[in-house]
């Protein structure tokens, strides 16, 4: 994906405010870290390799029907490895809690967010976000969620993480668990 994050007040990308990346560009290309990472070496950004467009960071999704790669995300969210592996694949140095989650959401707030409909692929790419942010085991947005059902909302909160703690809110997350045989099981929050 071509990501372009928020400034701080030194003019470098403001990691910790991930929920106002602005998405330039979603790659179609799925792609491993490691290949990612052999794209990009030590250069700012790289060409996809089918799409030939300029992408700067990688988003870590997991497919809806595959149980296994779901348990694993789930653990490296609640171990916060996820968000770490997400700042290596931007150029970030050190922990960066909720980057993951933040980028996710900013991603799902551009998909849905297009004036126009969505083709079968988005929509593809709208049910992984979601099925990714979902299968999460961390508490991105919690307060957030927790405020809108108390009936209130900050408006100072951006929009995708108002958008992620609706989310919350609406879905339990239905994390298949190797016991059910990826019957949908609901695992802890």
């Amino acid at each position: 994906m071509r990501l372009q994050l928020p400034l701080d007040r030194y003019g470098r990308p403001d990691f910790m405010d991930a929920w106002s990346a602005v998405v330039e560009k979603l790659g179609v290309e799925r792609i491993s870290a490691a290949e990612f990472m052999q794209l990009v070496g030590d250069k700012p950004a790289a060409a996809g390799p089918t799409d030939r467009a300029s992408h700067n960071a990688l988003l870590v999704l997991v497919e809806p029907h595959d149980v296994l790669a779901t348990l694993v995300f789930r653990l490296a969210s609640g171990t916060q490895v996820l968000d770490y592996v997400t700042g290596v694949l931007m150029g970030a140095k050190g922990f960066l809690p909720n980057l993951h989650a933040g980028t996710a959401a900013a991603c799902l707030t551009r998909l849905l967010s297009k004036p126009q409909p969505l083709s079968e692929f988005e929509w593809g790419q709208v049910q992984q976000i979601g099925h990714t942010l979902g299968s999460s085991h961390g508490n991105a947005a919690k307060a957030v969620s927790e405020e809108l059902a108390a009936g209130r909302a900050n408006p100072a909160d951006n929009i995708s993480k108002l958008l992620l703690g609706a989310l919350r809110l609406i879905a339990a997350p239905a994390v298949p668990t190797a016991a059910s045989n990826g019957s949908g099981s609901t695992l802890d929050q």
